[in-house]
């Protein structure tokens, strides 16, 4: 059997075709930019650049990548962001009415009985208020518990309220309105008025006199300049007796931070005198005594513990004056003819 024929590499014929087909195309891409950069030059006015000189055929150019533009996705994925959660307060659970009922019933709210006293009225709204904002109702529960303890003529006032409005959408502040404008009316408040600018203590107490002229001032703030025009007003309703008692009062406490001023002026002057230091006014009020034994001259008795003169006495039955037994100094004879004496010679 004959040999085969060897064949020559079809891979090798391949590549050097494609590559004298890309050194062909290179060339005439280059000498298209060189006609493109003429004509550039001319538009310009400028000198023609120069000629690029053709690549050596020899030397292999790298094969030309075609430019492909970027694909850009229809829907970009945007980053993740953390979601931080949002604290959501939860919603005011509603109250059935049984239960809306016992727990303001448990509170002990004070009933209404339409006192045409505006003074009772208003500590009564007052209260009411302060249970209310502690139970944290709604406006509608607000109205609706403030009905509850409505009695006889407020009670008969709440329903004309309800012939002519809508109180299912009414809210606290709409109440209070309707409230004033019936027990706080024009009338009423000018008589408060007029109370208040005459108002005395009369047979009240001095709190009772204050509480008083305290409700009447909150009735009526606008007659109420500063709190010093307040506390000028209440001093004109107290009693004169207690304006003579408050006069007497002051008075008494000058002379009390007269005298501890001389006190401490006296004692800034330790060398003088007691006589000294209280003038010759003292001297002439106070009777003093003459050759008084002066006791700072003695050593102290190791017995006693006191300074004296001569024999100690002490736990004896001995009088400490004339040294006999059987009575004590305040009794004895000796000491009663000395006062005797002393008194004839003073003239008493």
């Amino acid at each position: 059997m004959p040999p085969k024929r060897r064949r020559a590499p079809i891979q090798d014929v391949d590549l050097a075709a494609q590559l004298n087909e890309l050194r062909q195309m290179m060339l005439a891409q280059q000498q298209e930019i060189g006609g493109l950069r003429a004509q550039l030059a001319q538009r310009n006015q400028g000198p023609p650049d120069a000629e690029v000189p053709p690549a050596p055929v020899n030397q292999p150019a790298a094969p030309k990548i075609p430019d492909v533009d970027p694909v850009i996705p229809e829907n970009p994925i945007a980053p993740e962001v953390p979601v931080v959660p949002v604290a959501v307060p939860p919603a005011p659970r509603v109250r059935t009415p049984e239960e809306l009922y016992d727990s303001f019933r448990r509170m002990k709210a004070p009933e209404f009985e339409g006192l045409t006293n505006p003074i009772e009225a208003d500590n009564w709204l007052i209260n009411l208020q302060v249970i209310l904002n502690f139970l944290r109702l709604s406006d509608q529960e607000k109205v609706t518990c403030a009905s509850f303890v409505l009695r006889k003529d407020a009670r008969l006032w709440w329903e004309t309220v309800q012939i002519r409005r809508d109180v299912t959408q009414m809210t606290w502040e709409d109440f209070v309105e309707e409230f004033k404008e019936k027990y706080f009316n024009t009338e009423v408040m000018e008589a408060q008025q007029d109370e208040l600018n005459s108002f005395r203590q009369g047979n009240l107490s001095v709190a009772e006199a204050v509480q008083k002229f305290e409700q009447l001032a909150r009735l009526c703030p606008h007659l109420i300049d500063s709190e010093r025009d307040k506390v000028r007003k209440m001093m004109k309703m107290f009693r004169s007796d207690l304006a003579v008692n408050r006069e007497q009062r002051a008075k008494f406490f000058k002379e009390k931070k007269e005298e501890k001023a001389q006190a401490k002026q006296n004692q800034a002057r330790p060398n003088q005198t007691p006589q000294q230091r209280g003038g010759q006014g003292n001297q002439q009020n106070f009777p003093q005594k003459k050759n008084a034994p002066d006791n700072n001259n003695y050593s102290t008795c190791q017995k006693c513990g006191k300074k004296h003169s001569g024999d100690c006495r002490a736990g004896t039955n001995c009088c400490f004056l004339c040294g006999k037994e059987g009575h004590y100094a305040k009794n004895c004879n000796a000491n009663l003819q000395n006062s005797q004496n002393h008194q004839k010679s003073q003239g008493y």
